[in-house]
């Protein structure tokens, strides 16, 4: 997502393509951008039904996540996704 300057569950591929490899029944995925810190978009997430339905999702066990900083493309300015 910071490489195509896009925030969207659709980057790349569809959601469902791109965990089709998993073979889990069950996955969500929360993306959130322009937060300061991990802290900061979690509380954000757990304000948003869809998002916390995600955190609370029954039967999931595991969780990944990945912080990336990167910088416009037309204006120079770094932002964090």
């Amino acid at each position: 997502m910071a490489l195509s300057g896009s925030l969207s569950h659709s980057v790349g591929s569809d959601f469902a393509i791109r965990m089709a490899p998993l073979r889990k029944s069950r996955a969500a995925e929360n993306i959130g951008g322009g937060f300061l810190g991990f802290a900061e978009m979690l509380r954000e997430w757990e304000h948003s039904a869809g998002h916390r339905d995600n955190l609370l999702m029954a039967g999931a066990r595991r969780v990944g996540g990945r912080p990336s900083v990167t910088q416009h493309r037309l204006t120079g300015s770094s932002g964090r996704w």
